[in-house]
């Protein structure tokens, strides 16, 4: 990962522990357009999503994440949610 990527994803995950996702999810958005390799990076960006009722675009980040980290207990446990609220018990056990 280049520095500039890193310098991004390091502001992303300020503001996102932060709790400041209008500043976070713009970044977020930017690194996954990117194709970064960083389940962190979609997982974040899958909670902003949720938290704004977006449970399709969440569910395809949460997705992207376990793709990258299949062993990403966070992200398998966050996907469930969308999961559920999309009517969609069974993918969510």
């Amino acid at each position: 990962m280049d520095e500039s990527v890193k310098q991004q994803v390091i502001l992303a995950r300020e503001a996102y522990e932060q709790r400041e996702y209008d500043k976070a999810g713009p970044l977020l958005r930017s690194l996954a357009d990117q194709g970064v390799p960083y389940a962190d990076v979609y997982n974040m960006l899958g909670v902003i999503e949720h938290g704004r009722g977006e449970f399709t675009e969440a569910r395809k980040r949460f997705e992207s994440a376990v793709k990258l980290n299949a062993h990403y207990p966070e992200a398998l446990l966050n996907l469930s949610v969308p999961l559920n609220e999309l009517g969609q018990f069974a993918a969510a056990r």
